[in-house]
């Protein structure tokens, strides 16, 4: 088992109401054109002037305060303030503005039955609004009210003009609902009136996937290729359904459909099938035939870039990536992030770190930094790394991320201890971290105090029982370092249970089962997970447990596979390297 260390990415900073003083705020759709940084005086004299004009009524301060406090206490979390306040105007002044950002609010801050009386009011309002109508339904379906949403379902798919973009749109509309065999039957109703329009089957074919009936899928997405040739939607959908399946077919469907219709969108999917199923040169000739369809268009460059560094073309990769910089310079910060990649996996460390320090402040910003810092500690300069992210400006959860890395950093370069106090000074100050709890146990396990990952993993779980990896850590620990084996196969049956389909976890289920002497079911599982996802430390187990059960040629040829891929992974090694002896004389 893989252990998951808490992902570290870049957060984009949330504008942040400023007090005291000249005071700031950031407001909702009245201000949206009044300019930013005003002062609260000079949006008093503006919304009351804009309040003045609200469905002819006079100016009425109190609404002119209430609009002010409920954006001010959406910026300072309050929501359930913001989202009745703007209720509460929007019933007095049954202003169109104020009714949608008081839907809007109460959406944002998952207050269900404020937004319902706001999305009644908005079709109160504007009865024919087909977008007022789509609101209502997708709050109805937020709340578990699959069969009120369907009539509004029906009205919006009896308006002709728009009706093949809603029933494309549908299954996304009623995604939230949690009974997906009772959304796919739901659309199927809705849809059997327009059985001859191409978007029905889409969408019971979309529903039908998340419904998990692959067949259905793929005879509803079929389906609507043939009454839609050439639809590279319909095609997306039945390759990737095939890939699932069949991966064979999956090749064969798209090559067949780009001999017909040259789409640019099928022809990544059929090259990322290509690179995933190790045929290079193949993958190298669809990326080239994507790029020359499309030369001067920063986007498909940017896919063709980030494909070809996927299948180590780096050569290829550099020179699409370094030619949609030039093309598309808005997207700058983007290309930055992939050419930093592009070095950091040729390990030309010191040329990724200059990539990435040229990503500017904004949504990529943060990663960024935590990738120069990463690429510094890389050459050894551990000090200049920890300062790094030390100086990088960020609050709450983004300094969290930023501890997160620093620990990780640490962990990578085997300070451990360090790694340990590292984590355990960001959870003094952010007590009760799920992300910092998580890695200082895993930081832990390799200090040896099993103790200390046990304790930090049941108190996370005191916080978050849905938390399927702390199970999968605190049940694989047990299984692999004691002999509680029964106590760990239940948390990692808990763990299963919350995430059936994570190879690790599969993975951890048949190490636990191997460890209990159940040899059949172990390899019957790890199999399952090195098929889902062939990690390293997959193998590892894979190839010990076949090697336990004497199906030495298999175990041989599963490590030997994985350590071409990853000839530095330590469990690999050590396990290789522990059966060294059997291997040289068999």
């Amino acid at each position: 088992m893989k252990f998951a260390y808490a992902l570290v990415l870049g957060i984009p900073l949330a504008a942040c109401a400023h007090t005291g003083g000249n005071q700031t705020v950031a407001l909702g759709p009245l201000a949206q054109d009044s300019g930013a940084g005003k002062s609260v005086s000079e949006l008093e004299e503006e919304y009351a002037a804009k309040l003045g004009r609200l469905s002819g009524q006079d100016t009425d301060t109190k609404l002119i305060y209430k609009l002010m406090l409920a954006e001010i206490a959406l910026q300072r979390g309050r929501p359930n303030v913001a989202a009745t306040t703007y209720i509460e105007v929007a019933r007095a002044t049954k202003d169109l503005r104020v009714i949608q950002r008081a839907t809007e609010v109460a959406m944002i801050t998952r207050q269900p039955q404020l937004a319902l009386e706001a999305a009644a009011l908005w079709l109160e309002q504007e009865p024919e609004s087909a977008q007022a109508r789509q609101v209502m339904a997708s709050v109805l379906v937020a709340t578990g009210k699959l069969e009120d949403a369907k009539p509004n379902l029906q009205k919006m798919l009896a308006n002709e003009s728009t009706r093949a973009l809603t029933l494309q749109q549908i299954s996304n509309l009623l995604g939230r609902y949690p009974d997906k065999r009772a959304v796919l039957a739901l659309v199927k109703e809705l849809t059997q009136p327009y059985d001859q329009m191409p978007e029905a089957h889409f969408a019971v074919a979309t529903a039908a996937q998340a419904a998990e009936d692959s067949d259905l899928a793929l005879k509803e997405a079929r389906a609507a290729g043939k009454l839609k040739p050439g639809w590279e939607a319909a095609a997306n959908l039945e390759g990737q359904l095939l890939t699932a399946s069949a991966p064979e077919k999956a090749l064969e469907f798209y090559k067949e459909f780009l001999a017909k219709y040259p789409s640019k969108g099928i022809r990544l999917s059929y090259a990322r099938l290509l690179a995933d199923r190790k045929d290079i040169a193949a993958a190298k000739t669809q990326i080239e035939e994507l790029v020359k369809s499309a030369p001067q268009d920063a986007e498909t460059l940017i896919a063709g870039g980030a494909l070809a560094g996927q299948i180590k073309d780096y050569e290829t990769s550099e020179r699409h990536l370094r030619r949609a910089l030039e093309l598309s310079p808005q997207q700058a910060d983007d290309i930055r992030l992939y050419l930093g990649q592009i070095y950091e996996d040729r390990k030309s460390f010191a040329e990724a770190e200059k990539w990435y320090r040229q990503v500017e402040p904004g949504e990529q910003y943060l990663g960024a930094q935590i990738k120069v810092a990463n690429m510094l500690a890389r050459q050894d300069r551990m000090e200049e790394a920890r300062n790094h992210l030390a100086q990088v400006q960020a609050t709450g959860q983004q300094r969290v991320q930023l501890i997160l890395a620093e620990g990780q950093i640490l962990r990578e370069a085997k300070s451990y201890q360090s790694a340990f106090d590292r984590l355990t000074s960001g959870l003094n100050e952010f007590p009760g971290t799920v992300e910092l709890l998580y890695d200082r146990a895993m930081v832990a396990e390799k200090m040896d105090r099993i103790d200390l990952l046990e304790q930090d993993l049941k108190l996370l779980l005191s916080f978050k029982p849905d938390h399927a990896h702390a199970y999968n850590a605190l049940g694989y620990t047990l299984a692999d370092r004691t002999d509680r084996h029964a106590e760990a196969l239940a948390l990692i049956e808990k763990a299963v249970k919350l995430a059936p389909d994570d190879a690790f976890i599969i993975d951890s289920l048949g190490w636990v089962q191997y460890r209990m002497g159940r040899l059949e079911d172990s390899i019957t599982n790890l199999r399952l997970a090195f098929a889902k996802r062939p990690d390293p430390e997959i193998a590892a187990h894979l190839g010990e447990v076949l090697w336990a059960h004497g199906k030495k040629d298999e175990a041989r040829q599963v490590w030997r596979d994985s350590v071409k891929e990853h000839p530095d992974n330590e469990l690999l090694n050590a396990t290789i390297k522990k059966f060294a002896s059997d291997l040289s004389r068999s």
